[in-house]
């Protein structure tokens, strides 16, 4: 089965990036590619009336973990890389959190300088004595 953890919060685009640039993403949440990736797009969705008809604007406004409940999620440090490294011009600012099986895993994906880092927590015991999971 595997080890699992629990994802939660998200990394937000700015400028946000638009239907055009990603719609053949891996990472775009459709029923054909859920479950592939750690983390999809949070999609921010307009339709307008115009004398043509209606008008769509999708944007991507943020990443965000696949699902709710825990998961595998190996490879999400190197997909928030990817996401990064494949919209160059954009803004990324946030983390998401991940909470293992094992009592005191606890880790955060923060995004330094457009970087994501891989933050574990550490147990500080009343003595002093500091214990990394």
């Amino acid at each position: 089965m595997g080890y699992l953890s629990r994802f939660s919060g998200e990394i937000k685009i700015e400028p946000p990036i638009y239907w055009s640039k990603y719609k053949n993403s891996k990472y775009l949440n459709t029923d054909d590619n859920f479950g592939y990736t750690s983390i999809v797009f949070r999609v921010s969705t307009l339709q307008q009336d115009t004398e043509y008809g209606e008008a769509i604007t999708r944007k991507a406004i943020a990443l965000v973990p696949v699902r709710e409940e825990a998961y595998k999620g190996y490879d999400i440090l190197s997909e928030i890389n990817d996401v990064i490294n494949s919209f160059p011009g954009h803004i990324f600012t946030g983390e998401i959190r991940a909470e293992g099986e094992d009592t005191g895993d606890i880790r955060r994906y923060v995004i330094v300088d457009n970087k994501v880092k891989e933050m574990k927590a550490e147990i500080i015991w009343p003595d002093g004595i500091k214990e990394t999971r």
